[in-house]
């Protein structure tokens, strides 16, 4: 396991980049037909970690992150799953995990003007 983020550091800087990278590859794979091979190849990229050929993901998937998001080998996750994978998420062998759940570990920054650099507004 990785050790816990440092939302001060530069590494946070990055996840704000890589963020909306992910986010395009999310809509592109939620927005077109693929099969099971295409699908592994494009989370691959969205995790940057390879999807075994065991695992079977089902279409929408959805994260908001994606990089810290890691599968073991033999999954099966089915459509409109979706990860909040801030804080981490590691899925071990064998997992099973039915439709439209919400598998979430966050990690933010606490204050609000912090969370956005290029917003200092908490409107929502």
């Amino acid at each position: 396991m990785e050790k816990k983020l440092n939302l001060d550091s530069q590494a946070y800087e990055q996840i704000e980049k890589i963020i909306p990278v992910n986010l395009k590859l999310v809509q592109e794979l939620n927005t077109g037909a693929h099969d099971g091979d295409e699908v592994r190849k494009v989370v691959s990229q969205i995790t940057n970690e390879t999807i075994d050929p065991s695992t079977e993901i089902r279409l929408p998937f959805y994260t908001d992150f994606g990089r810290n998001l890691h599968f073991g080998k033999n999954n099966f996750i089915n459509g409109g799953v979706m990860f909040t994978d801030l804080g981490g998420i590691y899925l071990g062998d064998n997992v099973l995990i039915g439709p439209k759940v919400t598998v979430a570990s966050v990690n933010h920054r606490i204050e609000p003007s912090q969370r956005h650099s290029n917003s200092g507004s908490c409107d929502w």
